[in-house]
């Protein structure tokens, strides 16, 4: 199977279906996996070609701009692995100590905004890491101007 977006193999899927139905897989986004069945899917999938993330207990996605709120915390079985592509804001209510103890892993594609302790629960544990993390303490007026959206140059160009 070849596809351009983002796979995601929902938690009832059993090892056998898999890899009963599954001949290979190759995603051009990333690919959501359940733990339970790494094993299956490193035959099927090579894991150095395409971005496989493999989540324990629940699935959090955050795809667009969300809020994540202490409540949400309260209705959580276990753990939680957290992969954020869009902006997702902390609420500032919730304990570092919680994110701690309830989010097994914390995938960031995205933009995560939270005060310094939470950040510091957070990048305890970061897996991917292709996005940032914001303090959301900080206010808009003391903010660098620019700071949000910066061009630079790493090379140079010859013509």
């Amino acid at each position: 199977m070849y596809c351009t977006e983002r796979v995601q193999v929902e938690r009832d899927v059993t090892s056998s279906t898999l890899d009963e139905h599954l001949d290979g897989l190759v995603s051009e986004d990333i690919v959501l996996c359940p733990a339970p069945l790494g094993d299956v899917l490193s035959r099927k999938c090579n894991l150095l070609e395409n971005r496989v993330v493999f989540y324990e207990g629940e699935l959090w996605l955050v795809d667009d701009e969300r809020d994540l709120r202490a409540s949400r915390f309260d209705h959580l079985e276990g753990q939680a692995t957290l992969v954020v592509l869009g902006e997702l804001r902390v609420d500032r209510e919730i304990d570092p100590q919680m994110l701690a103890g309830r989010l097994a892993k914390v995938h960031n594609l995205g933009t995560i905004w939270c005060t310094p302790g939470q950040m510091g629960a957070i990048e305890a544990r970061l897996g991917l890491h292709d996005g940032s993390l914001r303090d959301s303490t900080v206010s808009e007026e003391a903010r660098m101007p620019g700071e949000e959206h910066q061009i630079g140059n790493v090379n140079y160009l010859a013509l």
